[in-house]
Protein backbone atom coordinates (compact mmCIF):
# COMPACT_ATOMS: atom_id res chain seq x y z
CA UNK A 1 0.00 0.00 0.00
CA UNK A 2 1.08 3.50 -0.52
CA UNK A 3 1.70 6.12 2.38
CA UNK A 4 -1.42 8.38 1.41
CA UNK A 5 -3.55 4.78 1.09
CA UNK A 6 -2.12 3.71 4.89
CA UNK A 7 -2.95 7.30 6.13
CA UNK A 8 -6.44 7.18 4.95
CA UNK A 9 -7.03 3.51 6.18
CA UNK A 10 -5.77 4.76 9.71
CA UNK A 11 -7.81 7.50 9.57
CA UNK A 12 -11.04 5.47 9.00
CA UNK A 13 -9.73 2.38 11.52
CA UNK A 14 -9.31 4.24 14.92
CA UNK A 15 -9.32 0.58 16.41
CA UNK A 16 -5.94 -0.13 15.05
CA UNK A 17 -4.57 1.75 17.84
CA UNK A 18 -5.99 -0.07 20.12
CA UNK A 19 -3.11 -2.45 21.13
CA UNK A 20 -0.69 0.60 20.40
CA UNK A 21 -1.30 3.85 22.16
CA UNK A 22 2.28 5.01 22.50
CA UNK A 23 2.01 4.72 18.67
CA UNK A 24 -1.48 6.62 18.57
CA UNK A 25 -0.03 9.64 20.81
CA UNK A 26 3.47 9.87 18.82
CA UNK A 27 1.17 10.13 15.73
CA UNK A 28 -1.30 12.74 17.40
CA UNK A 29 1.74 15.00 18.74
CA UNK A 30 3.04 15.47 14.90
CA UNK A 31 2.75 18.83 14.12
CA UNK A 32 0.80 19.57 10.62
CA UNK A 33 3.38 21.02 9.09
CA UNK A 34 5.68 18.25 10.02
CA UNK A 35 3.02 15.67 8.25
CA UNK A 36 4.53 13.72 5.32
CA UNK A 37 1.19 14.25 3.71
CA UNK A 38 -1.15 16.78 3.14
CA UNK A 39 -3.82 16.56 4.84
CA UNK A 40 -6.87 14.63 3.13
CA UNK A 41 -10.45 15.81 3.12
CA UNK A 42 -11.89 12.12 4.44
CA UNK A 43 -15.52 11.96 5.58
CA UNK A 44 -16.20 10.35 8.96
CA UNK A 45 -18.67 6.74 8.86
CA UNK A 46 -21.54 8.98 9.88
CA UNK A 47 -20.70 11.60 6.83
CA UNK A 48 -20.12 8.98 4.28
CA UNK A 49 -23.55 7.04 5.10
CA UNK A 50 -25.36 10.23 4.81
CA UNK A 51 -23.45 10.90 1.30
CA UNK A 52 -24.68 7.41 0.47
CA UNK A 53 -27.86 8.13 0.77
CA UNK A 54 -28.19 10.86 -1.04
CA UNK A 55 -26.72 9.83 -4.05
CA UNK A 56 -28.97 6.36 -3.34
CA UNK A 57 -31.84 8.48 -3.53
CA UNK A 58 -31.00 10.56 -6.44
CA UNK A 59 -30.73 7.26 -8.14
CA UNK A 60 -33.82 6.75 -6.69
CA UNK A 61 -35.75 9.50 -8.13
CA UNK A 62 -33.71 8.91 -11.59
CA UNK A 63 -35.06 5.39 -11.70
CA UNK A 64 -38.21 6.54 -10.61
CA UNK A 65 -38.52 9.03 -13.85
CA UNK A 66 -37.28 6.77 -15.79
CA UNK A 67 -39.86 3.53 -15.06
CA UNK A 68 -42.62 6.57 -15.15
CA UNK A 69 -41.31 7.54 -18.88
CA UNK A 70 -41.47 3.63 -19.77
CA UNK A 71 -44.73 3.54 -18.03
CA UNK A 72 -46.47 6.73 -20.01
CA UNK A 73 -44.84 5.21 -23.34
CA UNK A 74 -45.84 1.65 -22.41
CA UNK A 75 -49.30 2.79 -22.01
CA UNK A 76 -49.44 4.90 -25.33
CA UNK A 77 -48.16 1.85 -27.38
CA UNK A 78 -50.61 -0.51 -25.63
CA UNK A 79 -53.06 1.94 -26.18
CA UNK A 80 -52.24 2.02 -30.13
CA UNK A 81 -52.04 -1.61 -29.87
CA UNK A 82 -55.64 -1.88 -28.42
CA UNK A 83 -57.23 0.44 -31.50
CA UNK A 84 -55.40 -1.96 -34.11
CA UNK A 85 -57.33 -5.01 -31.50
CA UNK A 86 -60.63 -3.61 -32.76
CA UNK A 87 -60.13 -3.15 -36.11
CA UNK A 88 -58.77 -7.09 -36.13
CA UNK A 89 -61.29 -8.17 -34.16
CA UNK A 90 -64.41 -6.52 -35.05
CA UNK A 91 -63.82 -6.04 -39.14
CA UNK A 92 -65.95 -8.63 -41.10
CA UNK A 93 -64.78 -7.61 -44.10
CA UNK A 94 -60.97 -8.79 -45.48
CA UNK A 95 -60.03 -6.40 -47.60
CA UNK A 96 -61.20 -3.78 -45.23
CA UNK A 97 -59.43 -4.91 -41.99
CA UNK A 98 -55.92 -5.32 -44.13
CA UNK A 99 -56.32 -1.64 -45.42
CA UNK A 100 -57.41 -0.33 -42.21
CA UNK A 101 -54.80 -2.37 -40.14
CA UNK A 102 -51.77 -1.19 -42.42
CA UNK A 103 -53.39 2.68 -42.31
CA UNK A 104 -53.45 2.22 -38.62
CA UNK A 105 -50.06 0.95 -37.68
CA UNK A 106 -48.46 3.65 -40.09
CA UNK A 107 -50.15 6.34 -38.45
CA UNK A 108 -49.38 5.17 -34.56
CA UNK A 109 -46.43 4.20 -35.02
CA UNK A 110 -44.67 6.07 -37.44
CA UNK A 111 -43.97 3.30 -39.50
CA UNK A 112 -43.51 3.79 -42.97
CA UNK A 113 -43.58 -0.13 -44.43
CA UNK A 114 -46.08 -2.05 -43.41
CA UNK A 115 -47.13 -5.48 -45.21
CA UNK A 116 -49.37 -8.34 -44.39
CA UNK A 117 -47.67 -11.48 -46.19
CA UNK A 118 -49.70 -14.75 -46.34
CA UNK A 119 -48.74 -17.61 -47.52
CA UNK A 120 -49.44 -18.90 -51.34
CA UNK A 121 -50.34 -22.67 -50.61
CA UNK A 122 -52.78 -25.04 -50.67
CA UNK A 123 -52.35 -26.81 -47.51
CA UNK A 124 -52.82 -23.18 -45.64
CA UNK A 125 -56.10 -20.76 -45.17
CA UNK A 126 -55.63 -19.14 -47.95
CA UNK A 127 -58.03 -20.88 -50.14
CA UNK A 128 -56.71 -20.25 -54.16
CA UNK A 129 -59.96 -18.71 -55.11
CA UNK A 130 -59.76 -16.34 -52.32
CA UNK A 131 -56.61 -15.28 -53.76
CA UNK A 132 -57.77 -15.25 -57.47
CA UNK A 133 -60.74 -13.09 -56.49
CA UNK A 134 -58.15 -10.85 -54.72
CA UNK A 135 -56.03 -10.56 -57.68
CA UNK A 136 -58.49 -9.09 -59.34
CA UNK A 137 -58.82 -6.49 -57.03
CA UNK A 138 -55.61 -5.94 -55.09
CA UNK A 139 -55.18 -4.52 -51.79
CA UNK A 140 -52.39 -2.39 -50.54
CA UNK A 141 -49.88 -3.82 -47.80
CA UNK A 142 -50.66 -7.84 -48.82
CA UNK A 143 -48.71 -10.16 -50.19
CA UNK A 144 -49.11 -13.67 -51.39
CA UNK A 145 -45.70 -15.34 -50.90
CA UNK A 146 -44.97 -19.23 -51.39
CA UNK A 147 -44.54 -21.32 -48.51
CA UNK A 148 -40.93 -21.74 -48.85
CA UNK A 149 -40.20 -18.72 -49.22
CA UNK A 150 -41.98 -17.59 -45.99
CA UNK A 151 -40.81 -20.69 -44.32
CA UNK A 152 -37.43 -19.32 -44.46
CA UNK A 153 -37.36 -15.97 -43.09
CA UNK A 154 -37.72 -17.98 -39.86
CA UNK A 155 -35.65 -20.48 -38.13
CA UNK A 156 -37.45 -23.91 -36.47
CA UNK A 157 -38.94 -22.04 -33.52
CA UNK A 158 -40.83 -19.13 -35.39
CA UNK A 159 -38.86 -16.12 -33.67
CA UNK A 160 -39.51 -12.84 -34.86
CA UNK A 161 -36.65 -11.78 -37.39
CA UNK A 162 -35.73 -8.62 -36.63
CA UNK A 163 -33.07 -6.47 -38.61
CA UNK A 164 -30.90 -3.37 -38.13
CA UNK A 165 -28.54 -1.03 -40.12
CA UNK A 166 -29.51 -2.73 -43.09
CA UNK A 167 -27.20 -2.67 -46.45
CA UNK A 168 -29.03 -4.54 -48.63
CA UNK A 169 -32.98 -4.66 -49.92
CA UNK A 170 -35.03 -6.23 -47.49
CA UNK A 171 -36.63 -9.92 -48.48
CA UNK A 172 -39.92 -8.67 -47.46
CA UNK A 173 -40.23 -4.73 -49.31
CA UNK A 174 -37.50 -5.79 -52.19
CA UNK A 175 -35.84 -2.31 -53.51
CA UNK A 176 -38.50 -0.02 -52.57
CA UNK A 177 -36.78 3.15 -52.84
CA UNK A 178 -39.26 5.59 -51.56
CA UNK A 179 -39.19 4.05 -48.28
CA UNK A 180 -35.53 4.18 -47.83
CA UNK A 181 -35.97 1.28 -45.17
CA UNK A 182 -32.31 0.44 -42.90
CA UNK A 183 -34.28 -1.53 -40.17
CA UNK A 184 -36.86 -4.34 -40.40
CA UNK A 185 -38.84 -6.28 -38.03
CA UNK A 186 -40.46 -9.64 -39.44
CA UNK A 187 -43.08 -11.36 -36.84
CA UNK A 188 -44.24 -14.65 -37.88
CA UNK A 189 -48.59 -15.22 -38.28
CA UNK A 190 -49.33 -18.48 -36.44
CA UNK A 191 -52.56 -19.92 -36.45
CA UNK A 192 -53.10 -23.61 -34.84
CA UNK A 193 -49.47 -23.51 -34.26
CA UNK A 194 -48.71 -23.23 -38.09
CA UNK A 195 -47.42 -20.85 -39.80
CA UNK A 196 -49.54 -18.92 -41.82
CA UNK A 197 -47.83 -15.65 -42.81
CA UNK A 198 -46.23 -12.55 -41.24
CA UNK A 199 -46.36 -8.81 -40.26
CA UNK A 200 -43.53 -7.24 -41.81
CA UNK A 201 -42.32 -3.98 -40.56
CA UNK A 202 -40.04 -0.97 -42.06
CA UNK A 203 -38.18 1.94 -41.14
CA UNK A 204 -36.17 4.63 -42.01
CA UNK A 205 -34.74 4.36 -38.70
CA UNK A 206 -31.41 2.01 -39.36
CA UNK A 207 -31.73 1.06 -35.23
CA UNK A 208 -35.76 0.87 -34.88
CA UNK A 209 -35.59 -3.07 -34.92
CA UNK A 210 -32.69 -4.42 -33.51
CA UNK A 211 -31.81 -7.55 -32.01
CA UNK A 212 -32.87 -7.48 -28.12
CA UNK A 213 -35.87 -5.42 -28.96
CA UNK A 214 -39.27 -6.72 -26.77
CA UNK A 215 -41.32 -8.15 -29.57
CA UNK A 216 -44.21 -9.73 -27.33
CA UNK A 217 -46.71 -7.38 -28.01
CA UNK A 218 -46.23 -7.61 -31.60
CA UNK A 219 -46.60 -11.26 -31.45
CA UNK A 220 -50.04 -11.27 -29.66
CA UNK A 221 -51.68 -8.70 -32.35
CA UNK A 222 -49.87 -11.53 -35.20
CA UNK A 223 -51.30 -14.15 -33.21
CA UNK A 224 -54.82 -12.06 -33.34
CA UNK A 225 -54.52 -11.34 -36.45
CA UNK A 226 -53.74 -15.06 -37.44
CA UNK A 227 -57.48 -15.88 -35.71
CA UNK A 228 -59.17 -12.91 -37.37
CA UNK A 229 -58.38 -13.73 -40.66
CA UNK A 230 -59.47 -17.17 -40.14
CA UNK A 231 -62.94 -15.90 -39.25
CA UNK A 232 -63.34 -13.16 -41.64
CA UNK A 233 -62.54 -15.91 -44.58
CA UNK A 234 -65.12 -18.36 -42.82
CA UNK A 235 -67.76 -15.50 -42.42
CA UNK A 236 -66.72 -14.47 -46.45
CA UNK A 237 -67.38 -18.05 -47.37
CA UNK A 238 -70.89 -18.20 -45.81
CA UNK A 239 -71.70 -14.43 -47.03
CA UNK A 240 -70.87 -15.74 -50.70
CA UNK A 241 -72.10 -19.36 -51.06
CA UNK A 242 -74.75 -20.73 -49.25
CA UNK A 243 -73.82 -22.86 -46.19
CA UNK A 244 -77.20 -24.28 -44.52
CA UNK A 245 -78.47 -27.42 -46.76
CA UNK A 246 -82.86 -26.70 -47.27
CA UNK A 247 -83.47 -29.58 -46.71
CA UNK A 248 -82.03 -30.33 -43.35
CA UNK A 249 -81.42 -26.70 -42.18
CA UNK A 250 -77.92 -27.90 -41.16
CA UNK A 251 -75.22 -26.45 -42.58
CA UNK A 252 -74.19 -28.34 -45.98
CA UNK A 253 -71.11 -29.96 -47.50
CA UNK A 254 -69.33 -26.70 -48.28
CA UNK A 255 -69.04 -25.90 -44.80
CA UNK A 256 -66.79 -28.66 -43.80
CA UNK A 257 -63.50 -28.70 -45.40
CA UNK A 258 -62.97 -24.92 -43.85
CA UNK A 259 -64.67 -25.46 -40.16
CA UNK A 260 -62.90 -29.02 -40.41
CA UNK A 261 -59.55 -27.88 -40.86
CA UNK A 262 -60.34 -25.10 -38.30
CA UNK A 263 -60.99 -27.38 -35.31
CA UNK A 264 -58.71 -30.07 -36.34
CA UNK A 265 -55.98 -26.95 -36.23
CA UNK A 266 -57.18 -26.17 -32.84
CA UNK A 267 -57.17 -29.53 -31.61
CA UNK A 268 -53.82 -30.10 -32.38
CA UNK A 269 -52.17 -27.01 -30.88
CA UNK A 270 -53.74 -27.07 -27.57
CA UNK A 271 -53.82 -31.07 -27.19
CA UNK A 272 -57.25 -31.14 -27.26
CA UNK A 273 -59.30 -34.44 -28.50
CA UNK A 274 -61.69 -34.11 -31.89
CA UNK A 275 -64.16 -36.53 -32.84
CA UNK A 276 -66.19 -37.14 -35.62
CA UNK A 277 -69.26 -38.86 -36.23
CA UNK A 278 -70.32 -40.00 -40.07
CA UNK A 279 -73.86 -40.84 -39.80
CA UNK A 280 -76.02 -42.55 -42.52
CA UNK A 281 -79.69 -43.30 -42.98
CA UNK A 282 -79.31 -46.75 -44.78
CA UNK A 283 -81.17 -48.48 -48.16
CA UNK A 284 -81.47 -44.32 -48.54
CA UNK A 285 -82.60 -44.66 -52.35
CA UNK A 286 -85.29 -47.63 -51.24
CA UNK A 287 -86.93 -45.15 -49.25
CA UNK A 288 -87.15 -43.22 -52.18
CA UNK A 289 -88.44 -45.29 -54.61
CA UNK A 290 -90.89 -46.21 -51.35
CA UNK A 291 -92.34 -43.67 -50.28
CA UNK A 292 -91.30 -41.30 -52.81
CA UNK A 293 -89.39 -37.65 -52.91
CA UNK A 294 -91.34 -35.38 -50.88
CA UNK A 295 -92.17 -38.16 -47.93
CA UNK A 296 -88.37 -38.50 -47.70
CA UNK A 297 -88.29 -34.78 -47.65
CA UNK A 298 -90.42 -34.58 -44.39
CA UNK A 299 -87.88 -37.65 -43.04
CA UNK A 300 -84.83 -35.21 -43.59
CA UNK A 301 -86.30 -32.32 -41.84
CA UNK A 302 -87.29 -34.33 -38.49
CA UNK A 303 -83.56 -36.09 -38.75
CA UNK A 304 -81.94 -32.48 -38.68
CA UNK A 305 -84.34 -31.22 -36.24
CA UNK A 306 -83.64 -34.19 -33.90
CA UNK A 307 -79.60 -33.70 -35.05
CA UNK A 308 -79.92 -30.24 -33.74
CA UNK A 309 -81.75 -30.92 -30.60
CA UNK A 310 -79.57 -33.20 -29.36
CA UNK A 311 -76.36 -31.22 -30.27
CA UNK A 312 -74.66 -29.28 -27.55
CA UNK A 313 -73.34 -25.86 -28.01
CA UNK A 314 -70.11 -25.98 -29.77
CA UNK A 315 -70.92 -29.19 -32.08
CA UNK A 316 -71.07 -29.28 -35.59
CA UNK A 317 -73.85 -30.88 -37.67
CA UNK A 318 -73.33 -31.14 -41.41
CA UNK A 319 -75.76 -32.29 -43.70
CA UNK A 320 -73.22 -34.14 -46.50
CA UNK A 321 -75.62 -35.38 -48.55
CA UNK A 322 -78.26 -38.06 -49.12
CA UNK A 323 -78.96 -39.45 -45.95
CA UNK A 324 -75.33 -38.77 -44.80
CA UNK A 325 -74.53 -36.63 -42.02
CA UNK A 326 -71.71 -35.57 -40.18
CA UNK A 327 -71.50 -34.63 -36.84
CA UNK A 328 -68.48 -32.82 -35.45
CA UNK A 329 -67.20 -32.70 -31.64
CA UNK A 330 -64.63 -30.20 -30.45
CA UNK A 331 -62.51 -31.51 -26.71
CA UNK A 332 -64.76 -34.75 -27.02
CA UNK A 333 -62.76 -38.49 -26.93
CA UNK A 334 -63.33 -41.34 -28.87
CA UNK A 335 -65.42 -43.38 -25.77
CA UNK A 336 -67.21 -39.64 -25.60
CA UNK A 337 -68.50 -39.72 -29.35
CA UNK A 338 -69.66 -43.24 -29.60
CA UNK A 339 -71.75 -42.78 -26.38
CA UNK A 340 -73.29 -39.25 -28.02
CA UNK A 341 -74.08 -41.80 -30.94
CA UNK A 342 -75.64 -43.97 -29.57
CA UNK A 343 -77.92 -41.56 -27.82
CA UNK A 344 -78.79 -39.76 -31.39
CA UNK A 345 -78.87 -43.47 -32.60
CA UNK A 346 -81.81 -44.34 -29.60
CA UNK A 347 -83.58 -40.58 -30.32
CA UNK A 348 -83.72 -41.16 -33.79
CA UNK A 349 -85.16 -44.74 -33.88
CA UNK A 350 -87.98 -44.66 -31.20
CA UNK A 351 -88.61 -40.71 -33.10
CA UNK A 352 -92.07 -41.20 -34.71
CA UNK A 353 -91.93 -39.95 -38.27
CA UNK A 354 -95.55 -39.31 -39.25
CA UNK A 355 -94.79 -40.14 -42.70
CA UNK A 356 -93.44 -43.37 -42.31
CA UNK A 357 -94.28 -46.83 -40.55
CA UNK A 358 -92.36 -47.40 -37.38
CA UNK A 359 -89.20 -48.77 -37.48
CA UNK A 360 -88.93 -48.71 -41.44
CA UNK A 361 -85.75 -45.87 -40.80
CA UNK A 362 -82.45 -47.47 -39.87
CA UNK A 363 -79.51 -45.36 -39.02
CA UNK A 364 -75.91 -46.41 -39.48
CA UNK A 365 -72.71 -44.62 -37.30
CA UNK A 366 -69.23 -44.72 -37.86
CA UNK A 367 -67.16 -42.87 -35.67
CA UNK A 368 -63.68 -41.74 -35.43
CA UNK A 369 -61.63 -39.44 -33.09
CA UNK A 370 -57.96 -37.98 -33.08
CA UNK A 371 -55.14 -39.59 -31.58
CA UNK A 372 -52.49 -42.37 -33.31
CA UNK A 373 -52.17 -42.45 -37.08
CA UNK A 374 -54.69 -39.59 -37.51
CA UNK A 375 -52.25 -36.60 -38.75
CA UNK A 376 -54.68 -34.41 -40.82
CA UNK A 377 -58.36 -33.71 -41.49
CA UNK A 378 -58.45 -35.71 -44.11
CA UNK A 379 -57.00 -38.88 -41.87
CA UNK A 380 -59.82 -38.24 -39.48
CA UNK A 381 -62.57 -37.97 -42.15
CA UNK A 382 -61.10 -41.32 -43.64
CA UNK A 383 -61.25 -43.20 -40.26
CA UNK A 384 -65.32 -42.05 -40.05
CA UNK A 385 -65.66 -43.06 -43.08
CA UNK A 386 -64.02 -46.58 -42.99
CA UNK A 387 -65.68 -46.94 -39.97
CA UNK A 388 -69.29 -46.44 -41.44
CA UNK A 389 -68.13 -48.48 -44.06
CA UNK A 390 -67.40 -51.26 -41.77
CA UNK A 391 -70.73 -50.99 -39.65
CA UNK A 392 -72.34 -51.19 -42.98
CA UNK A 393 -70.79 -54.70 -43.37
CA UNK A 394 -71.81 -55.56 -40.34
CA UNK A 395 -75.54 -54.16 -40.20
CA UNK A 396 -74.20 -53.07 -36.63
CA UNK A 397 -75.93 -49.45 -35.51
CA UNK A 398 -72.65 -48.19 -34.06
CA UNK A 399 -68.99 -48.87 -34.97
CA UNK A 400 -66.20 -47.03 -33.55
CA UNK A 401 -62.59 -47.10 -34.49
Amino acid sequence: MKNDQIALYLNDHPEFFNQYPELLARIQAIAPEDMPLKPVKTLNIADRILKRAQADTEHMKNQLVNFMEISQENEKIQENLFAIDRIIMYSLNFSQMIGQLREEIITRFKIPGVQIILMDGDEHLMERCLKERLDKNAIDGLQFVDTDTVSGWFGTDLSPVLRAEMTEDSESFGADSELNLQSEALIPIILHGNLIGAIALGSDNPHHFHKGLRTDLLERTADKLGIAIENVLLLDLMKNQPVLDSKTGLYNEMYLEPVLRREFGWAQCYGKSLSLIKMHIDSFEELVNTYGKSRIQKVLQEAGKVLAENSRGDDIMISSGEGDFLILLPDTAQQGAGQIAQRIRKTLITHMFPELENDCVKIIFGVAATGKGIESPADLLAAASDALEKAQQQKDSALTV
